[in-house]
């Protein structure tokens, strides 16, 4: 069965008024565990349902940073299409810990028309 990893941003830091309103986000610092801080609230892990169905997954905080996407140019073996670089800025989000079947993604899109 071929899987695919929900790297979907699942709920980016955006628009949310308060932090009751999103489900993963508190407003007190939790005492343990994994959490990442943002202006609005705590971001921490939390179990979500695919609505019509009875698949829950897992979501996790990452906390959000930039890198240097790409190869420099005096990289030894380096093939063109690995530059230029580029710097990636990304605020936190919430990633699924584990795959999803295809089948488990299809249904999801379908909810929002995609499919």
């Amino acid at each position: 069965m071929q899987f695919i990893f929900l790297g979907i941003i699942f709920l980016a830091m955006g628009s949310f008024a308060q932090a009751e309103e999103v489900p993963g986000l508190v407003k007190d610092k939790p005492s343990g565990g994994q959490f990442v801080q943002t202006d609005k609230g705590f971001m921490v892990p939390y179990t979500t349902t695919i609505p019509g169905t009875e698949v829950t997954f897992e979501m996790v905080p990452i906390p959000g940073g930039e890198f240097l996407l790409g190869s420099p140019e005096s990289e030894s073996g380096r093939n063109a299409d690995e530059g230029p670089q580029v710097l990636v800025r990304s605020r936190p989000f919430w990633m699924a810990k584990n795959e999803l079947s295809w089948c488990e993604y299809q249904h999801y899109m379908s909810l929002y028309g995609v499919f």
